[in-house]
C-alpha cells in the first residue's frame, strides 16, 4: 500500500524526440503520472470470557490478558499485550463486565500490517464476571417467660436472638424477620425461625455474598407452667354401724379448690382414708397419687402443688346402746356372809345392740 510516481525513462524521452527532428522536445510542466496501491479492508474481533468469585479486590484486566483473543479477517495473527483492554467499569463486586479493546489496542491492530485497513467486525467485546462468594447464615438465641394466658408476639422478644453472618459482616434483625412454629400461647417448647422476609433482608447485606443457611438456623423459645396450689376441704361423720364407709360413697361431701380459679370436682378414685374406717374413730382423708394427676390435668399450663390444706376429716361415732342386769338368788340363814362372785352365775348384763357380755369376779 503506497503511492507511486510514474516518469519516462531515457528510452521513453528519445522515442519522444524522434517523434518530430524539426522539433526539439523538452520537459513541461508536468512530466510524472501516479499510482496508488490502497490498502485492503480487514476487520479484527475480540472473544473471549474469565470469571472469579467475588474476593473484594478489583481485576486488573493485564491479570487475565490471556482470557482473550483477536482475530483478524486477513489470515494473519495478533497477539493482546497489556494496554490492549479495559473493562467497562471497575470490576470489583459481583456483576458482569465487558472487556474491550483500548485505542492504543486498535492501534496495535492497525500496525500489523499497513497494506490493510482494520476495522471492527461484528464481535468486538469479551465478558468478565465477578460470581457471588458463598457465605452462611446463623441464628441462635432463646428466651422464655411464665404462662401468663397470653400470646407472645416475636417482635416483643426479638433482642433475644442473633443472626451471624460467616463473612465477618454483621446483620441485626428487625420486625419481621422471625417466627414461631406455632402460637406461642400455651406451656410448651416453640422453634424460632427466620421468615422469607428476614432471609431476604439478609441476602441483601451484600450482593456480593451468596449467603445459604448454615447448621444452626433455629432458636427457641418456651412458654413455662405457671404456679398454682390445690387445697383438700370437707368433712363427714356417722354413726357406728359395723359397715366400713366406701370413700367414693362420701366423695360430695369434700371439695378441691385450685388457686388459679379454675374448678375441678372429685371423682371415683380421688380421695383415700388413712385407715379403713370401719370402727368410731376421727380419719384422715387426703387425695390419692391419680386425684392428683387428675388435678394436674386440668390445665397443663399450671404446675398444681399442695397448698396448706390437703386433708378433710371423717369421723365414725359412737353408736347408743342400753345394758340391763337381772337375776335373783337366795340361801337359808347360816351366820354366814354371802361373797357375791359366789352367786355370780345368778345374775347376767343384757346389752341392747344384741352383744352378749358374761360378769367376771370383781364387777
Amino acid at each position: 500500500k503506497d503511492k507511486y510516481v510514474v516518469s519516462l525513462t531515457a528510452a521513453g524521452i528519445a522515442n519522444i524526440q524522434a517523434v518530430d527532428s524539426n522539433y526539439d522536445f523538452t520537459a513541461g510542466d508536468n512530466v510524472t503520472g501516479s499510482y496508488e496501491i490502497k490498502a485492503a479492508d480487514a476487520t479484527y474481533t475480540l472473544s473471549g470470557t474469565d470469571s472469579k468469585t467475588y474476593d473484594g479486590k478489583i481485576t486488573k484486566i493485564d491479570d487475565v490478558l490471556g482470557s482473550y483473543s483477536v482475530t483478524l479477517s486477513n489470515g494473519e495473527s495478533y497477539t493482546l499485550k497489556a494496554g490492549d483492554l479495559k473493562f467497562n467499569k471497575d470490576p470489583k463486586d459481583k456483576d458482569k463486565y465487558v472487556v474491550s479493546l483500548t485505542s492504543a489496542g486498535i492501534a496495535n491492530i492497525q500496525a500489523v500490517d499497513s497494506n490493510y485497513d482494520f476495522t471492527a467486525g461484528d464481535n468486538v467485546t469479551g465478558s468478565y464476571e465477578i460470581k457471588a462468594a458463598g457465605a452462611t447464615y446463623t441464628l441462635s438465641g432463646t428466651d422464655s417467660k411464665i404462662y401468663d394466658g397470653k400470646t407472645t408476639k416475636i417482635d416483643d422478644v426479638l433482642g433475644s436472638y442473633s443472626v451471624t453472618l460467616s463473612n465477618g459482616e454483621s446483620y441485626t434483625l428487625k420486625a419481621g424477620d422471625l417466627k414461631f412454629n406455632k402460637d406461642p400461647k400455651d406451656k410448651d417448647k416453640y422453634v424460632v425461625s427466620l421468615t422469607a422476609a428476614g432471609i431476604a433482608n439478609i441476602q441483601a447485606v451484600d450482593s456480593n455474598y451468596d449467603f445459604t443457611a448454615g447448621d444452626e438456623v433455629t432458636g427457641s423459645y418456651e412458654i413455662k407452667a405457671a404456679g398454682a396450689t390445690y387445697t383438700l376441704s370437707g368433712t363427714d361423720s356417722k354413726t357406728y354401724d359395723g359397715k366400713t364407709t366406701k370413700i367414693d360413697d362420701v366423695l360430695g361431701s369434700y371439695s378441691v379448690t385450685l388457686s388459679n380459679g379454675e374448678t375441678y370436682t372429685l371423682k371415683a378414685g380421688d380421695l383415700k382414708f388413712n385407715k379403713d374406717p370401719k370402727n368410731k374413730d376421727k380419719y384422715v382423708v387426703s387425695l390419692t397419687a391419680a386425684g392428683i394427676a387428675n388435678i394436674q390435668a386440668v390445665d397443663s399450663n399450671y404446675d398444681f402443688t399442695a397448698g396448706d390444706e390437703v386433708t378433710g376429716s371423717y369421723e365414725i361415732k359412737a353408736a347408743g346402746a342400753t345394758y340391763t342386769l337381772s337375776g335373783t338368788d337366795s340361801k337359808t340363814y347360816d351366820g354366814k356372809t354371802t361373797k357375791i362372785d359366789d352367786v355370780l352365775g345368778s345374775y347376767s348384763v343384757t346389752l341392747s345392740n344384741g352383744e352378749s357380755y358374761t360378769l367376771k369376779a370383781g364387777i
